[in-house]
């Protein structure tokens, strides 16, 4: 009987020295371990910031060439317009000027590394016009033109404003009947996005998606208008 209690008592300690060199967390009760577990999977992570999204896309060389094309395009545009109210001897009003203040915050969005895919996005859209209107055009010339020198050349006041007499502009490589007359299908497709697409939006993703549109739409009146020209 001795003995007996004696294994128990021997028993008794030893469970109770196994209990106490556990940890406090495995003393816990099971279901409030899974309710803590259950906690740590519904906590919010840190939302990624969009830079660190888009860390990884990156432009092709030949997509970073067409979204520069483009976007040079553009900026010529509108030295145009400068220069136009500069021969004419004129101030540019402030319905033109808040134009060209849209394109520049525009511009300034778009070039942003938080916007590499919408540069990727508009550089494929525009690969239909370039191939259409500017490359296939400016490889049929006999000429060795860039295509970016080959735009500049579009604008009659642009050249006028950086050349004056060493430069003359020359409609006829632009579809232009008359070699004088300053309007052919380079200068107004690219005019039309700031004129047009760019005037009727408010934000910088309006405006992206709006010319994104325009480029995609091979039916398109400007695809209509411009093709004509060319022709």
């Amino acid at each position: 009987m001795k003995k007996n209690k004696n294994i128990l008592i021997l028993c008794i300690i030893l469970l109770y020295n196994c209990n106490a060199n556990k940890t406090p967390s495995q003393r816990m009760p099971d279901s409030v371990q899974t309710t803590k577990s259950q906690d740590n999977l519904l906590k919010p992570q840190d939302p990624e910031s969009k830079s660190q999204k888009h860390a990884h896309i990156t432009l092709t060389t030949e997509e970073k060439m067409k979204f520069e094309i483009f976007i040079h395009a553009l900026d010529i545009s509108k030295k145009d317009k400068f220069a136009f109210s500069t021969k004419m001897k004129q101030d540019i009003n402030q319905k033109v000027q808040n134009l060209l203040n849209k394109y520049d915050k525009f511009r300034s969005w778009i070039l942003d590394d938080k916007h590499i895919q919408e540069q990727k996005e508009l550089s494929k859209a525009f690969n239909y016009a370039y191939n259409r209107i500017l490359y296939n055009k400016l490889k049929r010339s006999d000429n060795d033109q860039t295509t970016m020198q080959y735009i500049e050349g579009a604008f009659y006041y642009y050249l006028y404003d950086q050349y004056k007499d060493n430069h003359h502009y020359d409609g006829k490589l632009y579809g232009s009947t008359n070699p004088g007359f300053p309007n052919n299908y380079v200068s107004s497709f690219f005019e039309h996005f700031i004129n047009t697409v760019i005037a009727k939006y408010d934000t910088n993703e309006k405006i992206f998606q709006a010319i994104k549109n325009e480029l995609e739409d091979k039916n398109s009146a400007l695809y209509a208008k411009t093709l004509n020209m060319l022709s």
